[in-house]
């Protein structure tokens, strides 16, 4: 027997024992071995034991009948080597058939119990280890039908993690085809449904249509499990699965694999992302795996992408994963609100597309190129370069909104514009010829950055009220994790400079140039000069101020907002003050209750906080009115005290006279002074004026006292 079945099957067969029951014809062998491709190769098919049973009568008709095979703890091994071997042994009888024999053979039924089927490919490599198999192919009529399952197999996928493999089928064997009616085959992850057949004579030539449903979180956590993105959804798969004899060009052969079909999702997502009707077609073969023509609507948008993994089991090559996107018409608002987006929602519609590559299992080394383009909702005219004048016009000659200022972003969305191209690899972006712009705001910028960290970006801003600039600029910031409140401020102008260092901590330097300006409740006229923002400080130099023959030059440090959460000084500038009406300076520093007016000129250094700074300096008043009493100059050493202002040797001129003295006005609304008068004019006296009598003298005195600007 062993001689026999080596020579047929061409592969040693080996058995422990063989004996026979002679009362009902069965044969019972034990300890049976095919051998596998080698000696030292794991053995195809071994069976601790195997019962045939043959019933003697039959044989006077000249026919063998198998009665009944039965199989128990057997194990069958099938592997492919990179050699393009394989341990399927022949079968079949080699060669022409002769002329017909005699005798016919026949099997009524077989049953394979507690098996073991493993296959193993060692190109891809991939295999199954199908445990608890169990088998019955029986013949009940005129052809042979079986049935096959097996439990908590494992199948193995190149270096990804394993997963438990279920199966049931049902089939039919027709002239050396396994012909399958039906295949259930559950995996984690997936549940098929296949049909097809397996053809034993020319292994391993298979071919099966496929239905599947994928569960595609437990896809992710299969085939990317040292990834840290989800997967939310499920995906219908129809296709087919063929496995086939393939020659290589260097003459050898090897097991040709194609996976190929179409995929189909209601719903499926991506981290937070959530995409509807996403459909494509999938190939995968031993060289790449490939998705084509897939499409997917997202957020009033359609997007379409192909994916490609190449090339495959190359020896010493490590494969290439390829993602290629472009979407069009995406609704923005919906998309930010996905990107929780929540301190600021832009209006329009987003359109572009994006490559990415990367060497499979290394991600870090990605690289790629895009671009992205935004149009505005319909009737929205886009801020750029030139200012529009009669617009801003418009808009300075309404009222300032009532009540205190808001430092909140924007609540209603901001119509949004923008182009933005890019490359970028494993340490940073490049960014092309971009631009992004609201409807009074252009950002124009280029350059570089490591993924938000050292960054060098020249732009140009150009705004037309740089209160709404200021809003969207912070409600930008705060939705990509820089917290930022808005700031008082008013006018519009140029800003042409450089970004550099981190997103979250950058550093901004540049030239600005601007009209109208206003800060602290004050319109302060055409501001020109030098500054670098950073850490919520504005350093600037060369600023120069100009509103009429007034002019301010300034040269410091000033806070961009305040109070500071790091409870830092708000300001610590050197200020000189050239005929600068003193109203604008009083509601500047909340002292509007103190009547006082006229054309201050000075020079100060200011440290502290805004609200209560500390300085030193000197000032003069021309042309001034004092609580109705007006003088001709007043000239004074000030010191800042943090909670109010000392003026030191006042020296005041009126009326051809003169007077000295000193006074301490309190940021709480009090106040303190001396005063000593000679030789002031009578008639130069506000109640002369309006006295029905002529008054003329010289007067002297003496004032002193202390209160408060509400008594």
């Amino acid at each position: 027997a062993e001689e026999q079945g080596t020579r047929f099957m061409e592969r040693p067969l080996h058995i422990g024992s063989m004996h026979v029951r002679l009362w009902d014809g069965s044969y019972i062998f034990e300890d049976l071995m095919i051998e596998g491709i080698s000696p030292e190769s794991i053995p195809f098919f071994t069976a601790k034991r195997i019962v045939v049973s043959m019933p003697w009568s039959t044989l006077f008709n000249r026919r063998v009948v198998f009665d009944t095979i039965e199989l128990n703890d057997w194990q069958m091994h099938v592997e492919m080597r990179r050699d393009g071997k394989q341990s399927f042994p022949k079968l079949t009888p080699r060669g022409p058939r002769g002329s017909p024999s005699a005798w016919t053979t026949t099997l009524q039924y077989v049953h394979a119990g507690r098996g073991m089927f493993t296959y193993q490919d060692h190109n891809t490599p991939w295999g199954i280890v199908a445990r608890n198999l169990d088998v019955t192919v029986a013949r009940p009529g005129n052809e042979y039908v079986g049935q096959a399952r097996f439990s908590d197999g494992v199948t193995s996928i190149q270096g990804y993690v394993p997963f438990r493999t279920d199966m049931s089928s049902t089939f039919k064997i027709v002239n050396g085809r396994v012909l399958f009616d039906r295949i259930n085959l559950k995996t984690e992850g997936t549940e098929s449904v296949l049909n097809g057949d397996v053809n034993l004579t020319y292994w391993p030539e298979l071919m099966l249509q496929v239905k599947s449903t994928i569960d595609l979180p437990r896809m992710r956590e299969l085939f990317f499990a040292g990834d840290t993105f989800r997967l939310s959804g499920k995906s219908q798969f129809t296709g087919t699965f063929h496995l086939f004899k393939e020659p290589l060009p260097n003459g050898t052969t090897r097991t040709g694999r194609e996976l190929k079909g179409t995929f189909f999702s209601t719903t499926a997502g991506v981290n937070d992302f959530r995409f509807s009707d996403l459909t494509g077609g999938v190939r995968w073969t031993p060289e790449v795996l490939r998705v084509t023509e897939a499409t997917t609507k997202m957020y009033g948008g359609n997007a379409r992408f192909s994916y490609s993994m190449m090339p495959l089991n190359a020896p010493g090559v490590i494969p290439t994963a390829r993602f290629d996107a472009a979407y069009e018409n995406v609704n923005l608002m919906a998309f930010g609100e996905v990107m929780k987006l929540d301190a600021i929602k832009l209006a329009g519609r987003l359109s572009g597309q994006n490559l990415l590559e990367w060497p499979m299992r290394r991600f870090s080394e990605h690289s790629g190129k895009g671009e992205l383009h935004v149009s505005p909702p319909e009737g929205v005219t886009l801020m750029t370069r030139e200012m529009p004048l009669e617009r801003i016009r418009a808009v300075e000659q309404r009222a300032l909104p009532a009540g205190p200022f808001s430092p909140l972003t924007p609540f209603e969305p901001v119509p949004t514009g923008a182009d933005l191209y890019y490359t970028y690899g494993r340490d940073q972006v490049e960014i092309g010829r971009s631009r992004w712009a609201t409807e009074s705001t252009l950002v124009e910028f280029e350059g570089r950055t490591a993924y938000g960290g050292d960054s060098q970006i020249p732009f140009h801003v150009s705004s037309a009220d740089w209160q709404e600039s200021d809003r969207v600029f912070a409600g930008i910031l705060t939705a990509f994790g820089v917290r930022t409140r808005a700031i008082p401020i008013g006018g519009y102008g140029t800003f042409d400079g450089v970004m550099t260092e981190t997103f979250r901590r950058p550093r901004i330097e540049g030239d600005f140039a601007g009209e109208s300006m206003r800060a602290f409740d004050v319109t302060w006229g055409t501001t020109q000069g030098h500054a670098v923002i950073q850490n919520n400080y504005v350093d600037v130099t060369n600023v120069v101020i100009t509103s009429g023959e007034s002019r301010i030059r300034t040269a410091g440090r000033f806070s961009i907002g305040y109070p500071r959460a790091d409870g830092g000084d708000e300001i610590d500038a050197r200020i000189e003050i050239l005929k600068r009406p003193v109203a604008d300076l009083r509601h500047a520093f909340t002292l509007d209750e103190y009547d006082l007016d006229g054309s201050l000129t000075g020079e100060f250094h200011v440290n502290g906080k805004y609200l209560t700074p500390n300085g030193f300096g000197n000032m003069e008043i021309t042309n001034g009115v004092a609580y109705g009493e007006p003088f001709e100059s007043v000239t004074a050493g000030v010191r800042l005290e943090g909670d109010g202002a000392r003026l030191e040797n006042i020296q005041a001129i009126k009326g051809g006279g003169r007077g000295t003295g000193a006074a301490f006005v309190g940021w709480n609304g009090t106040y303190s002074f001396n005063f000593d008068a000679r030789s002031i004019a009578a008639e130069s006296l506000a109640a002369a004026k309006n006295s029905p009598r002529p008054i003329a003298g010289l007067i002297d005195f003496t004032a002193g006292g202390s209160g408060t600007f509400d008594s």
